[in-house]
């Protein structure tokens, strides 16, 4: 297996709190939706991926806001380098 695909699936030292945090987002949907939708679990797989990507979307954008703040103007890198969370659940 390539080491990138490698890192960007099972995490890596510098973003082991994206790692965990993001596996603690998917198994605590799936625990409190096990029960209402057993019988529609493409239901609950849909939340899941929904709420994965809406909050890791706060996340770039809350990285990327404080490094504009940080250098006092609109920051030209691209924030969406930052993908611990949604790498849990693939």
């Amino acid at each position: 297996m390539n080491e990138q695909l490698k890192k960007f699936i099972s995490g890596d030292r510098q973003r082991i709190a994206g790692t965990v945090y993001g596996t603690i987002i998917v198994m605590s949907i799936l625990a409190a939706g096990a029960k209402p939708y057993e019988h529609q679990l493409w239901r609950l797989v849909a939340i899941a991926a929904v709420s994965v990507v809406v909050l890791w979307l706060a996340h770039v954008y809350s990285h990327g806001l404080a490094e504009s703040l940080q250098l006092g103007r609109r920051s030209q890198s691209p924030s969406f380098r930052r993908f611990p969370v949604t790498s849990t659940q693939l």
